[in-house]
């Protein structure tokens, strides 16, 4: 019989302050390993080894591509690399960003639960959106112990709302209560297990060999007629219990929610310029205008001029458009 010895931690918006939170309150815990995601700019340099260390007596450090991992100690996913783990060693992908953000909590969670089954207990704290969710789901669906941190007191509950609609996780708790009851859930004895693999394994950033196009439409049908907001790819609408998530065949994955904001985010973009380039042929066509008027050319310079008012008051309705997103 094993002992659950892997937890693995996601958070977002919030995540500075509440992770050190949650280590300060274990007083340490040398017979687990530790993997914590936090959503972070890609090009920001991390500050959150530094900030559990202060916490924790556990050693905390970057995760490092291909090293084996020991217990007792705490690997925060670096900048821009997804943090996966395997049997014995962690491995870093530099592979698609899932709901937006790279590192993503669900590819952490989902290889954990792949290649540890119940030996894991899996955490998501305050956030936005709903990263993490499905990963908890397999980590529930592989016998693990998937735990939410109460809405009530997170900084954001959105994300822990979201997980708990998704998942529905086996605990729902305060940091206070995690580290009152982590302790015992972590020396309980579990049977080893695989967890049954997921539908769309060969799209993900911890799939070694990508499925072609083809494989694609075999086992997943056509595709679901949206583009990605990433690639311009097709996109798959994949179903999960009552939930839906969008994947490409590289790999950039969508919940609902994060596939509507990205796509907010490319219609602001479109129109953006759309508007700059009614601005510019507006000037452009007034100074033809004037260059006819200067040549006498009097028809021709009313045709640019009634153009160019035509294509102002275009811009000007892309611009209230704007102004209401």
């Amino acid at each position: 019989m094993a002992a659950r010895d892997i937890i693995v931690i996601g958070a977002s918006a919030g995540g500075v302050e509440t992770i050190p939170k949650f280590f300060r309150g274990l007083n340490g815990e040398s017979r687990t390993a530790f993997f914590v995601v936090l959503h972070m700019a890609s090009d920001c340099k991390t500050v959150m080894p530094d900030l559990i260390q202060r916490s924790t007596r556990l050693r905390v450090e970057n995760a490092e591509d291909n090293k084996p991992f020991q217990k007792g100690r705490v690997y925060v996913a670096p900048p821009d690399c997804h943090l996966l783990i395997e049997k014995n060693h962690i491995r870093l992908s530099h592979g698609a960003k899932e709901n937006r953000h790279r590192p993503a909590i669900d590819p952490l969670f989902r290889s954990a639960a792949r290649h540890h089954g119940p030996k894991v207990i899996g955490i998501l704290l305050t956030g936005t959106m709903d990263d993490g969710s499905l990963g908890l789901y397999e980590i529930k669906k592989s016998k693990g112990v998937a735990i939410v941190q109460d809405p009530g007191e997170a900084l954001y509950p959105e994300l822990p709302l979201n997980a708990l609609r998704v998942a529905k996780p086996d605990l729902c708790l305060t940091l206070s209560q995690m580290a009152e009851m982590l302790p015992g859930l972590i020396s309980q004895p579990v049977k080893k297990s695989k967890a049954p693999p997921s539908g769309d394994h060969g799209m993900k950033p911890e799939s070694k060999i990508p499925k072609s196009l083809r494989e694609l439409a075999h086992k997943l049908g056509a595709p679901s007629g949206f583009v990605c907001p990433d690639c311009s790819g097709p996109l798959w609408e994949i179903q999960h219990e009552d939930d839906l998530h969008y994947r490409c065949m590289v790999g950039h994955a969508f919940s609902p929610e994060t596939f509507l904001a990205s796509q907010s985010e490319e219609v602001e973009k479109a129109l953006w310029i759309c508007l700059r380039a009614l601005e510019q042929r507006v000037e452009l066509q007034q100074r033809l205008a004037q260059r006819s008027s200067g040549l006498r050319q009097d028809f021709t310079s009313q045709v640019f001029l009634k153009k160019a008012k035509k294509n102002e008051r275009h811009a000007r309705l892309i611009r209230q458009m704007l102004e209401r997103l």
